[in-house]
């Protein structure tokens, strides 16, 4: 028997009976659907940031930078709330606590007390690192950790200029 043969006899013997044929049907249809429902959830799934809620804790007490009081902690955050990248409530450490274990946001991001210490301890005899924190809850959006490194990118950004304008000016007054 050859192959064109084989195939016409197998169809036929799957089409024999109207159960035959729904069985067919259906292995034909649900990975079909399932492939298009995948395709259709999965289409842009950064295309709508400015939609994803995030919790925005500030805690940054501040810090003396030259004989002048700054917060950098305040001027990051209002950057964040201004520029609808994401869906930025500013919270306290609790509300935004609550609001990721009930899913209200898909993250949280906290500025420390010690931020603005940390990025003008550059100038000083002890510099250490400015520091955010992320916090995710993979049980209300697993994506959530990957966009949450992305809102981190954007802090690091906004924090690199606005450290990267201050230095730059001092640079130009010491000179």
């Amino acid at each position: 028997m050859k192959v064109p043969a084989m195939i016409a006899a197998e169809f036929r013997r799957l089409t024999a009976t109207r159960m035959s044929i729904i069985a067919l049907l259906a292995l034909m249809l649900v990975p079909v659907l399932y492939g298009g429902v995948y395709l259709w959830a999965n289409q842009d799934p950064y295309g709508r940031l400015s939609e994803v809620p995030v919790a925005l804790v500030n805690l940054d007490t501040g810090a003396d930078n030259d004989g002048s009081p700054v917060n950098y902690g305040d001027e990051v955050a209002g950057s964040l709330l201004s520029d609808g990248s994401f869906d930025w409530r500013a919270l306290d450490a609790d509300a935004a606590a609550n609001a990721l274990e009930q899913g209200s946001v898909d993250f949280t991001v906290t500025i420390p007390a010690d931020f603005s210490t940390a990025l003008v301890s550059i100038s000083g005899s002890d510099p250490h690192q400015a520091t955010l924190s992320l916090e995710t809850n993979d049980a209300n959006n697993y994506l959530a950790s990957t966009i949450g490194d992305q809102a981190i990118e954007k802090i690091r950004a906004s924090v690199a200029q606005l450290v990267g304008q201050e230095a730059a000016s001092r640079l130009l007054s010491g000179i």
